[in-house]
């Protein structure tokens, strides 16, 4: 039997020798325990041998760099908690600002797609909020397993499907959303070695200046976008003018949000050209 304090302090220990953060030893033990963190750091509350096991072996896999939402399998966006492995990003608070926002234009009874929808948060934290038709769709079909669970755990209405982007696709939409790919491909071999060896470099790569998937959208809208419809991307911090240069010849009305650091992270497009459906 062992301390949790004791146990704190070795977890804080063994993290700084491997050069992490070691405020990540009171997350892994909060997860691991079911603990709000803030009771950690004076907590003398002995633990069971398992216990102190599971988590100094948590403790020496976060050592290694794995990021401890791919230790526990677990990831919580917009209040809810996703399940998450090496098949899909873990979902990033930032991306609480697309949800957010999207939300602003969903009616009931509306459709709404999230393309390149990896873990399916965007698509079930939609779900979860407002009565709409909700679906959601990604090339990998090992991510779309991950979604599917995610859908399934929440007990949310979202059809997920495989499609190359608009690929599989039919009819028209009311919103759409996506969070694709926009790291540049140079770039995404420099990430740090918990992204690397834990993310898929599919969800990651937008190609030589990021950007691949936004063009590729620009391109097919006007198919799968109603008249009056809404577009809503994530984007990189630094690539609104970028983004927005990409669809200003098609849309009339297009606007930069910038998150709670003032940096670029959503593009919302309205206003749609139809004068030539490709």
């Amino acid at each position: 039997m062992c301390k949790l304090n004791i146990l704190r302090k070795i977890a804080k220990n063994r993290l700084n020798l491997a050069g992490i953060d070691e405020r990540d030893a009171d997350y892994i033990i909060g997860y691991e325990l079911n603990i709000p963190i803030t009771e950690i750091p004076l907590s003398t509350r002995d633990l069971t041998k398992k216990q102190y096991n599971s988590i100094i072996k948590k403790v020496k896999l976060r050592c290694k760099h794995k990021p401890i939402t791919k230790i526990f399998g677990k990831a919580y966006f917009y209040g809810l908690e996703f399940c998450v492995n090496n098949h899909v990003l873990s979902p990033r608070f930032d991306t609480e600002l697309l949800v957010e926002t999207a939300l602003n234009f969903i009616k009931p009874n509306d459709r709404v797609l999230d393309m390149c929808t990896g873990s399916g948060c965007v698509a079930v934290s939609i779900a979860s909020q407002v009565n709409a038709y909700v679906e959601g769709c990604d090339i990998s079909t090992k991510a779309l397993k991950v979604a599917k669970k995610n859908v399934k755990k929440h007990k949310v209405k979202v059809d997920m499907y495989q499609s190359n982007m608009f690929n599989n696709v039919q009819g028209k939409f009311n919103v759409i959303v996506s969070n694709p790919p926009y790291i540049e491909t140079d770039v995404v071999k420099t990430l740090d070695k918990e992204v690397v060896e834990h993310d898929p470099m599919l969800a990651l790569d937008g190609g030589n200046d990021g950007l691949d998937f936004y063009r590729e959208i620009a391109s097919n809208i006007k198919n799968y976008l109603l008249a009056d419809g809404v577009l809503l991307l994530e984007i990189g911090y630094n690539q609104g003018e970028m983004v927005t240069n990409i669809f200003k010849d098609i849309a009339k009305d297009i606007i930069v949000i910038k998150d709670y650091n003032n940096n670029d992270r959503v593009v919302v497009v309205k206003g749609i050209n139809y004068g030539k459906v490709d």
